[in-house]
C-alpha cells in the first residue's frame, strides 16, 4: 500500500491504522472500568466461566501463533521441499484460529463486566468482532492478501490454498468440509 500510495501513505496509515483503532481499544477495555468501579465484590459463577473462557481463548491464540511460527521456521530450515500450506493443527479447523482465540478472550473478558452488572460493556467486543469479522471476511486487506498469495504462489500451491478456502472455516474452528471441485 505504501508503494501504491506514496504521497498519502502517512495520512492513510495514521487514520486507518492508528486513529481508527483507538475506539476499538477503548471499547474492549470497558470491562476494566466496570469492574474497577463496581460495588459487587462477590466472585460468582459468571466470573468463573469468564476466567475459564479467557484461559481457553489465550491458549487457542498461543497454540495457533506457535503453530504458525513452527511452520515458518520449518520452511526456513528446508532448502527445497517446503511445506506448501499450513493446514494442520488448529489451522486445519480454521484459517484464522489465532484471531478466534483473541476474540474469545475479549468476549470472556467482557463477561467480567457483565458479572459486575454492566451489560453495556458488551458493546466493546461486539464492535471489535464486527470490525474483525469484516477484516477477515470482506475487507480489502484480506482480499489483497489472498490475491497476493494466489498470484505469487506456484500454481499447485495456489490450488491447495483455493481448496483450503473452500473447506476450512474462516474464523471459528470447525471440522473441515469435504472439498468440492
Amino acid at each position: 500500500m505504501a508503494k501504491k500510495h506514496p504521497r498519502t501513505w502517512w495520512a492513510l496509515s495514521f487514520f486507518a491504522v492508528g486513529l481508527a483503532q483507538q475506539p476499538m481499544l477503548c471499547g474492549i477495555t470497558l470491562p476494566l472500568y466496570s469492574v474497577h468501579f463496581s460495588s459487587n465484590v462477590a466472585f460468582g459463577i459468571l466470573d468463573y466461566v469468564a476466567c475459564a473462557l479467557c484461559l481457553v481463548g489465550l491458549t487457542i491464540a498461543w497454540m495457533a501463533d506457535n503453530q504458525l511460527r513452527d511452520y515458518v521456521m520449518e520452511n526456513e530450515r528446508r532448502a527445497k521441499e517446503r511445506i506448501k500450506l499450513l493446514d494442520i493443527g488448529l489451522w486445519g479447523f480454521s484459517r484464522h484460529p489465532n484471531y478466534f482465540g483473541e476474540q474469545l478472550w475479549w468476549w470472556a473478558f467482557a463477561l467480567l463486566g457483565v458479572s459486575a452488572g454492566d451489560w453495556w460493556v458488551l458493546a466493546g467486543p461486539l464492535f471489535n468482532s464486527v470490525v474483525f469479522w469484516q477484516k477477515i471476511r470482506w475487507s480489502r486487506v484480506t482480499l489483497m492478501t489472498a490475491e497476493r498469495m494466489l498470484s505469487t504462489w506456484s500454481p499447485d500451491r495456489a490450488l491447495l490454498y483455493k481448496a483450503y478456502i473452500r473447506t476450512t472455516s474462516v474464523w471459528i474452528p470447525m471440522p473441515s468440509k469435504t472439498a468440492k471441485s
